[in-house]
């Protein structure tokens, strides 16, 4: 019987090779910015709607024209606090339904918001964009069955390691509680470990989550799978115990390849190659256009390229009209936008 945890694994990688792997794509240096929205950018990139990416959103409108960020001063007899505001220019008439969501939602009062509730709607608006959507226009639909039959696989492998041990030399009334607890307890750790989205169990980067997430799955499972092992399945010795840890280990291989069935359709492969070749460009490039430069803002983040331009001296963009500006302070604001549970806006500037 150790040849079925193998022959689950390859079913589940043949099926893979199918249905989830992205065809060879040739890259190529990209000068023109993608035309889409960041979200569905990263969505296209890592298959999820990112937080801690949403807020640029409000970049991306700044250098569209539609709205502006204004530092607004409020003096007092002892002192002076300053806070940044969100200033809509003119109405939202182009045809992007994430662009056009989030415009109706920062001005459904007002045609002035403070930046700290304009980023708290776009996290929240970003949330209610529907991941289903945005699948259904990048990426292929992979069939039902595979995740049933994969899911059916790895219960029926679960069972085999645990059965054939006991069979031998355990306690048949031991079965139930040595495979029902391991299975789940296992199964969550391992998902904690390969999931391309970690288990939200609080707000903040995606490090954050995964790490909490990894966290919690070795808690449970040192509950439901390592204790119920340990203490009902002692004789686990030699082979036996070699065999129930090909079996985990083929359960663990499945389990992150059936969260990795993320075939591009036609038009999402035509996306990625413009994204990952703008990349490439930007990788290569040290902009010295100002409008180009606040054009590929959003990129520089996401792409962890924005070191180079810390030092350099940019004209401040038309957007931005705050007292004193360079790219540090820039820096210092992006950063902020894109930290859901930042406190850097919060604070006033005396």
């Amino acid at each position: 019987m150790l040849y079925f945890p193998l022959l689950a694994l390859l079913i589940t990688f043949i099926l893979w090779l199918i249905y989830g792997k992205n065809k060879k794509i040739n890259i190529s240096e990209e000068l023109e910015i993608p035309k889409t929205n960041i979200i569905e950018v990263m969505y296209l990139l890592k298959k999820e709607t990112c937080d801690d990416i949403s807020g640029l959103m409000l970049i991306e409108l700044c250098n569209k024209g539609f709205i502006k960020i204004v530092e607004q001063e409020t003096t007092t007899l002892f002192n002076s606090e300053s806070e940044l505001n969100v200033v809509k220019v003119k109405d939202y008439d182009a045809n992007d339904y994430i662009e056009q969501m989030i415009m109706n939602n920062l001005f459904l009062n007002s045609n002035a918001i403070s930046l700290n509730n304009a980023l708290d709607i776009v996290y929240k608006s970003s949330n209610k964009i529907k991941d289903i959507d945005l699948e259904k226009k990048y990426f292929c639909k992979t069939p039902t069955w595979i995740f049933w039959l994969i899911i059916l696989m790895i219960i029926a492998i679960f069972f085999v390691i645990t059965y054939i041990p006991i069979s031998k030399y355990g306690d048949m009334s031991s079965l139930l509680l040595c495979f029902i607890f391991p299975s789940i307890g296992f199964s969550l750790l391992f998902y904690t470990i390969t999931s391309r989205n970690p288990i939200n169990i609080n707000y903040g980067s995606n490090k954050r989550k995964r790490l909490n997430a990894i966290i919690f799955g070795l808690l449970f499972a040192s509950l439901m799978g390592f204790l119920p092992v340990l203490t009902s399945m002692t004789f686990l010795k030699g082979k036996y115990l070699m065999f129930y840890l090909i079996g985990l280990g083929c359960i663990f291989i499945m389990i992150y390849l059936s969260d990795r069935f993320i075939k591009r359709n036609e038009l999402g492969n035509e996306m990625y190659t413009k994204i990952i070749g703008f990349k490439l460009h930007l990788t290569n490039t040290v902009i010295n256009d100002t409008n180009y430069f606040y054009n590929a803002l959003p990129y520089i983040y996401i792409f962890k390229l924005q070191n180079r331009y810390l030092n350099t001296k940019m004209e401040k963009p038309l957007w931005y009209d705050v007292s004193s500006y360079d790219m540090q302070k820039l820096n210092i604001l992006i950063i902020a936008i894109m930290d859901p549970i930042s406190n850097i806006l919060s604070k006033k500037n005396k």
